[in-house]
């Protein structure tokens, strides 16, 4: 039905043909991911349609409440609910999907692809009721809100298991980190005019309006005191392919952009956790370039230096 899901199911089955490899993105959804996996979940940001509300497709079981913890990081937005409970609800007996059309379901945008449905009663039945479900960046494009929630609930977990074993050393037995990527827009990008003229004027305001929302969005989560990893990708005017693979010499522009751990220099070495100067996280006065890359450097270095050590073996 969505031909998207099936380009993307095809690519990788064509990928990893030869490698004995199942598929993944034609693979169950909640069953892809597990705690004890060698790779991380993933979370989908979703809008039901029809309230407006912002959703979330999960490889877990539906988050509590974390009223307290949204309007702590000053989004003042509501609880993420889970798809998957109105899976679960389905008239359809549709109580799972693959992995594709659950990013499939995240990407459905006005006018070029149209919503994704659940059934939630018998076709045809006087109450029929459909959720229909369109791309999260309708209500948040950031995705901090979730992620904010997300790192309070793991970080409550985390502390309880670290007060367990006092003796486990600095950071005790697990610490958890929030990563923040944004690219940089200069302030022109939230100012173009069209030549349509009013048939256009609405979808360049709900854009614009989005992207204004971003920004105060990560005001937020700078004020919040929420420890994070703030990755900026660098001014460039290269546009990239949208797909699956990437030519070495795509691979190495966009490293030039984002950084590498030989780029991480002083005085941004050591700095991890630390939010960027104000004037890197607002776009509009944005820092040079160098300084950019050298921050986000740092930031790999520290993270190679996390994983380093949650691999080497315990004394």
């Amino acid at each position: 039905e969505f031909g998207l899901e099936e380009s993307w199911s095809a690519a990788v089955k064509q990928r990893f043909k030869d490698s004995g490899v199942p598929n993944p993105f034609a693979n169950d959804y909640f069953a892809f991911w597990t705690p004890d996996a060698g790779f991380p979940g993933v979370v989908l940001n979703v809008v039901d349609a029809i309230p407006g509300s912002p959703m979330i497709i999960a490889p877990f079981g539906p988050l509590p409440p974390r009223e307290k913890s949204a309007r702590a990081v000053a989004v003042v937005q509501v609880q993420a609910h889970s798809v998957r409970t109105l899976l679960e609800l389905s008239q359809d007996d549709q109580r799972s999907i693959a992995l594709s059309t659950a990013v499939g379901m995240s990407a459905r945008f006005p006018y070029i692809f149209a919503p994704a449905a659940i059934r939630l009663t018998s076709a045809g039945s006087e109450n029929e009721r459909l959720s229909q479900f369109v791309d999260g960046g309708y209500y948040d494009v950031t995705g901090i809100n979730v992620a904010a929630l997300i790192h309070a609930h793991l970080s409550e977990a985390a502390a309880t298991i670290n007060a367990r074993f006092p003796d486990a050393g600095p950071g005790g037995v697990f610490a958890v980190y929030l990563i923040n990527i944004g690219a940089y827009l200069p302030g022109e990008a939230f100012n173009k005019q069209s030549t349509l003229g009013g048939l256009a004027f609405p979808i360049i305001t709900l854009n614009n309006t989005r992207a204004a929302r971003a920004r105060n969005t990560q005001v937020a989560l700078r004020i919040s005191g929420i420890p994070r990893l703030d990755f900026k990708l660098a001014p460039d005017k290269a546009e990239f392919p949208l797909g699956l693979y990437v030519s070495n010499a795509t691979a190495q522009r966009i490293e030039q952009r984002v950084g590498a751990e030989a780029h991480c220099r002083e005085p941004f070495r050591g700095r991890a956790l630390k939010p960027l100067p104000a004037g890197v996280i607002e776009a509009e006065t944005f820092a040079t370039e160098a300084d950019v890359i050298a921050h986000n450097s740092c930031n790999i270095e520290f993270v190679s230096s996390l994983l380093s050590r949650a691999q080497a073996p315990s004394n």
